[in-house]
């Protein structure tokens, strides 16, 4: 039997242009609930290092496997979002409630016949930000990004392959002049390995490579940006991973170029 992936899915997807930086994360055969244990490091003088819990997030699924809401507390904020689909499995609302159960805002997508959303919304009390999206019948998709006035402020044009990743987003402003632009390069399996920003004029601001484990996980990303023709590592992050018999991680540390941890997770997962 196939196993079934499930991918998380976070608020981000609602407004990022880019794929989450490090949480490229899958869960397989279909949990019922998942919890997210937060650590914040701190390091001692003798080179260990103690865990203070910071948040705890939580996460149901319906018995399709999709997300069905989930609740975060943390010291500063608690908020729980609560998803719906329609009739073919689309994800077209998330509503967000503050820690006094009040809809803080909420997000929509809108499908076209294809089952391509057209456009999105995010809806705060008293305003309302929306982001229109075109397709060429070919290759491109046109972003589309409206204030809460309804004035244009942003247009992004990505370029898709054949296999239906983008590999290249240029990002212009209302009328329709290069900011910038980036560049994305794929494995055979579909994971993104590098992602490359250039200015206006077409040179080479910066980069990032990205590296995967056996299940397709990332375990890896490095920085580099250009100056005067040099290039300059700026970062490199490694991520270790702990994983159950179903190759779901339960535990993730990230660490720095210096060696030292800065992020712990522990994945509770009920299936």
């Amino acid at each position: 039997m196939i196993r079934k992936t499930l991918y998380i899915f976070v608020l981000c997807l609602f407004g990022c242009k880019n794929i989450e930086y490090y949480s490229h994360y899958k869960l397989n055969n279909n949990p019922k609930k998942l919890t997210i244990v937060n650590y914040d490091i701190k390091y001692n003088s003798d080179s260990t290092y103690s865990k203070t819990k910071s948040g705890v997030s939580y996460y149901e699924f319906d018995s399709k496997g999709r997300m069905k809401n989930d609740y975060e507390i943390n010291p500063t904020k608690e908020n729980k979002n609560i998803y719906k689909y329609d009739d073919k499995g689309n994800l077209i609302e998330v509503s967000n409630y503050n820690s006094d159960s009040v809809l803080a805002l909420s997000f929509k997508s809108y499908y076209d016949r294809k089952n391509r959303i057209f456009k999105k919304e995010v809806i705060y009390p008293n305003s309302k930000k929306i982001t229109e999206y075109e397709y060429d019948g070919k290759n491109k998709t046109f972003i589309k990004e409206y204030n809460s006035d309804s004035l244009l402020t942003d247009i992004t044009e990505s370029i898709l392959n054949k296999k239906g990743e983008i590999i290249e987003s240029i990002y212009m402003n209302n009328e329709g002049e290069t900011r910038s632009k980036r560049k994305f390069n794929y494995d055979n399996y579909g994971n993104q390995i590098k992602s490359s920003l250039y200015r206006k004029d077409n040179t080479l601001k910066d980069y990032s490579l990205f590296f995967y484990d056996k299940y397709n996980n990332r375990i890896r990303v490095q920085n580099f940006y250009i100056r005067n023709n040099d290039t300059i590592k700026s970062g490199d992050t490694i991520i270790e991973r702990k994983y159950d018999k179903y190759k779901n991680a339960i535990e993730v540390k990230m660490k720095s170029k210096d060696g030292k941890y800065f992020s712990l997770k522990e994945y509770l997962i009920s299936y």
